[in-house]
């Protein structure tokens, strides 16, 4: 989701599979934070069902990119 157009050089396991393509932002760690509060909160539903209450999850694509310069 939050990848970056840079070639991946580290040799690490787990380096990225696609060429031009790189991990090498602190993104993939608030990806994985809210991904991982989702799935915590998902465990927790049923206290909210009787007051029709939801978590939604919200992510920012390409906060790197200025906006309009897509």
């Amino acid at each position: 989701m939050d990848a970056l157009p840079l070639a991946e050089r580290t040799g690490l396991p787990y380096a990225s599979l696609n060429d031009g393509i790189a991990h090498a932002c602190g993104h993939d760690l608030h990806v994985a934070a809210v991904l991982g509060a989702g799935l915590a909160l998902q465990q927790q539903t049923d206290p909210w069902r009787p007051h029709r209450l939801g978590v939604r999850l919200i992510f920012q694509p390409a906060e790197e990119v200025t906006p309009g310069d897509r």
